[in-house]
């Protein structure tokens, strides 16, 4: 045996009927009235904070870049800095691997991201403000890596209060990557649970139950999408689950997890819907 999943799963965390009744909506509506707006498609929100001997910024940028340089897209950042300076042409991350990952993803690779920080980045801007009208306006999908809690995100500073200025009425599907915010064992409402069971906000979330770890959840990331985009990663194609685009978040975390054992990394189970 392993700890790898044998089936999709996912749950609804609705703790009564209003709950339910809410998030069930959102899924009908979802499904029999597709989303028209032009933006909603073109627009995915990329969310981080940046530590300079992480990775969070590293996994954001290559999500952007594919997003931009391979769909055509046109994503929106959210950024703000944990700890650091970055500045052009500075590496990346200090962390000794990092050299890897650029030389894959780079401009030597797969040309999603320059091989050291570029120009132009807004890494001090982002804020819950920011955020929520990039929610409001319409995005199909929000990226957010960095540092997380019971309570929310760590960089940009966007947690439980900040869901109430939410008014958007197409839904996004959120991937929480980071520590703690789908702690569905918590003593009180967390998060990815409001997030979810909000009139507003995410159509689903994906997000970790218990700690969970740097380098791994990027990684975990970048499988996620390869799932997604299977010419995400055209280097890894050991369980190619689908073959073509599959925009399907479940099954998305469960090739995530795949890839992440592929990788090395041995940690697969914190992560879930």
């Amino acid at each position: 045996g392993n700890d790898l999943p044998d089936m999709h799963h996912a749950r609804i965390t609705a703790q009564d009927g209003n709950d339910l009744d809410i998030m069930i909506n959102k899924f009908l509506s979802y499904e029999r009235n597709p989303y028209t707006a032009t933006n909603f498609y073109d627009e995915p929100l990329v969310a981080c904070g940046f530590q300079t001997e992480r990775w969070f910024q590293l996994a954001s940028e290559i999500v952007r870049g594919f997003f931009a340089n391979e769909l055509g897209k046109s994503p929106v950042r959210q950024y703000a800095i944990y700890s650091g300076n970055p500045q052009p042409g500075d590496p990346w991350s200090t962390n000794t691997n990092t050299y890897m990952i650029v030389d894959y993803f780079g401009a030597s690779g797969l040309g999603y991201i320059p091989d050291l920080i570029p120009p132009g980045i807004p890494w001090t801007t982002g804020n819950a403000t920011g955020i929520n009208a990039a929610i409001n306006s319409g995005t199909f999908i929000v990226q957010h890596r960095d540092h997380g809690g019971y309570s929310g995100w760590g960089e940009p500073d966007y947690t439980l209060s900040d869901l109430n200025n939410l008014f958007n009425t197409m839904y996004p599907y959120v991937f929480s990557t980071n520590c703690l915010t789908g702690a569905y064992d918590y003593s009180s409402e967390v998060f990815a649970e409001k997030f979810h069971r909000i009139q507003y906000g995410a159509l689903g979330i994906n997000a970790a139950s218990d700690v969970s770890y740097s380098f791994v959840n990027d990684t975990y990331i970048w499988g996620m999408y390869d799932c997604m985009w299977p010419q995400f990663d055209p280097g890894y194609g050991a369980f190619d689950m689908t073959g073509y685009s599959n925009l399907r978040p479940c099954q998305a975390m469960t090739y995530g997890k795949y890839y992440l054992q592929a990788s090395g990394w041995q940690l697969h189970h914190h992560f879930l819907l």
